[in-house]
């Protein structure tokens, strides 16, 4: 019975430990674009919908429909998209 304890502690502490280092990464990961859009003068905010300031809407001939969500993004300011990585020339 103490045996099996011991396993399911150390089996329990594996789990937290692998839990723990998966969130930090998809922290890091979610942080990127915002940090890369901070580098290249831009300003990371909630919009009111998913399109946010990209490229393809900025570019798109015809009418792009996009989510009605929250949606964090960056704003490239005027006469400049953001291509899902940086911000470039519109």
């Amino acid at each position: 019975m103490r045996t099996t304890l011991i396993i399911l502690a150390i089996i329990a502490v594996i789990l937290a430990a692998i839990t723990a280092g998966c969130a930090k990464d998809s922290t890091q990961i979610l942080n990127e674009p915002a940090k890369e859009c901070e580098r290249v003068k831009g300003t990371w905010e909630m919009f009111s919908n998913g399109c946010v300031d990209s490229c393809y809407k900025a570019r798109s001939a015809s009418p792009v429909i996009c989510t009605q969500a929250l949606t964090y993004g960056c704003d490239c300011g005027p006469g400049r998209c953001w291509n899902d990585s940086s911000c470039v020339p519109n």
